[in-house]
């Protein structure tokens, strides 16, 4: 019977995870204020889309779930999961910020389920979204994707050893 030393790298199928070193402090630093960032971005982002939409086209057209309350709550919801997802992938594996992407992008076209639910009138209890809406609903879907994903990968880099 063999014993894993906390030097020896632990394999998780095709993941590689090391224990972590005592220089990794900086993730319980750098990601809280990333995330947070993050969050202001994506909100500020998809606030002004919703008012772009509503000036241009008088979105949201009767859709009640759509507005600048649930867009807040949405968009830092979204940071705050990513930030976590991202801590605990940063903790047990070395390609982090690759899967971190992969798995962002991945919910990113999950979560556009939803906006199309809406427009397909599929959501009961709630009136159809309009075309209109359902496209901003998209972009800011998508928006919001990309930004925190953005932020999140370049905050979770490891920080360069000065000499």
């Amino acid at each position: 019977m063999s014993t894993v030393r906390p030097q020896d790298p632990i394999v998780l199928g095709d993941v590689s995870a090391m224990p972590l070193p005592s220089g990794r402090r900086w993730i319980a630093n750098r990601l809280p204020t990333a995330a947070g960032q993050a969050a202001l971005c994506a909100v500020l982002a998809d606030l002004l889309i919703y008012a772009i939409a509503a000036f241009a086209w008088q979105v949201p057209n009767g859709f009640p779930m759509l507005n600048a309350f649930s867009i807040v709550v949405a968009a830092s919801l979204g940071a705050l999961l990513a930030g976590a997802g991202l801590a605990v992938l940063l903790h047990v594996t070395r390609r982090a910020i690759p899967l971190f992407q992969g798995a962002a992008a991945v919910i990113t076209l999950f979560s556009l389920g939803g906006p199309l639910q809406a427009m397909a009138g599929a959501m009961p209890g709630v009136p159809a979204a309009s075309t209109a809406t359902g496209i901003t609903m998209i972009v800011m879907h998508v928006i919001t994707g990309v930004i925190l994903t953005g932020v999140l990968s370049i905050a979770g880099r490891r920080p360069r050893e000065t000499p």
